[in-house]
Parts: structure tokens; sequence; C-alpha cells
């Protein structure tokens, strides 16, 4: 399936993971076009059981943390949160002589 911007009939929703600072900036934040809260009662009995300490059958490492995602429906609005988390230069650093010249 080809890339469709968000809009209001297609929304995507992006997390941004927290802990590894050594990972690479891509990795760094989740994006989904299904609504992460409907996400099904298996996740949610994973993560409630792993919330109160109880066992489960999957590794700690396995449950995925829960995460703040926040939807997004305007391409423009989904770019300047990317350019944040991804943490690119604006256009006149890009540009910039020092970029090359060091």
């Amino acid at each position: 399936m080809a890339w469709e911007k968000p809009s209001s009939d297609h929304p995507v929703w992006c997390a941004v993971k927290d802990g590894k600072n050594d990972a690479p900036t891509a990795q760094s934040v989740d994006c989904v076009t299904k609504d992460p809260k409907d996400s099904g009662p298996q996740m949610a009995l994973m993560q409630t059981a792993a919330d109160k300490g109880m066992a489960t059958d999957a590794p700690v490492a396995m449950i995925p943390a829960v995460l703040d995602y926040q939807k997004f429906d305007s391409q423009d609005a989904l770019g300047h949160f990317l350019v944040k988390q991804y943490k690119i230069r604006t256009p006149h650093d890009l540009t910039s002589c020092e970029v090359c010249h060091r």
C-alpha cells in the first residue's frame, strides 16, 4: 500500500519512545495508521498484568510500553512533529557554509 498523507479520513498517530538515546532517531518515533486505543483486548490484558506485577506469557522485554500517541490529520502538522523529533536542522542551518566547511 502506498503512503497516503494524513487527513481527517485517514489520520496518523505518532508517539515518542522513551529510553534509548543511543538509538537512531528514526527508531525513536512510532507512527501507526490505526488508532492505538483499539489495539485489542490481548494487548490491554498484557499491559494490565505487567503494570500490576503479575506474570504473563510474554517476557518483560517483549511487552510494549504504553506510549502517548498524538493524532495527526494534517501533513504539515505531522511534518513539523517529525522535524522536531528527528532533530532536523532548519533550512538556514542546512544551507550554511559551515555545514560542509567546518
